[in-house]
């Protein structure tokens, strides 16, 4: 008896994004949800809950205070699981320009609104396109 071996995680290689990152280019909403996953390492479920009030711009970081999930039709936002999910991530400053140019491109868009309206089965889907781009999940 004992415990299962854990699967491995595999992580990209600055090679590898930049191969699946380049199919994205004219996908606004995309190319900054897969840059925001490179850089910072945030779960979907953090990333969905993201507003523009959790970016700072002079200090180039973004808090992660919440998650987002969704039960049934219901789409609820809540504390992270563990006191130590709670963070704040300093990301590079090409990032958090790309974050503040998609976020000005929304129409009647309020900074204490979610940022990113899709769902993680739509972000599944795109990250399964990589296959398609040979880039090795």
């Amino acid at each position: 008896m004992g415990k299962k071996k854990a699967d491995t995680m595999q992580f990209w290689t600055q090679e590898d994004f930049n191969t699946f990152i380049s199919y994205l280019e004219d996908q606004t909403l995309y190319y900054v949800i897969f840059h925001l996953f490179f850089y910072s390492g945030i779960r979907e479920g953090e990333l969905l809950a993201l507003t523009l009030d959790d970016f700072d711009f002079e200090k180039n970081t973004v808090k992660i205070t919440k998650n987002y999930v969704k039960i049934g039709n219901e789409e609820i936002i809540q504390s992270p699981k563990t006191p130590k999910s709670k963070r704040v991530i300093t990301l590079p400053q090409e990032i958090m320009d790309m974050v503040k140019n998609y976020s000005a491109k929304l129409y009647g868009y309020s900074p204490s609104e979610r940022l990113f309206f899709v769902n993680k089965h739509a972000i599944l889907r795109k990250l399964r396109q990589c296959e398609t781009f040979s880039v090795n999940m």
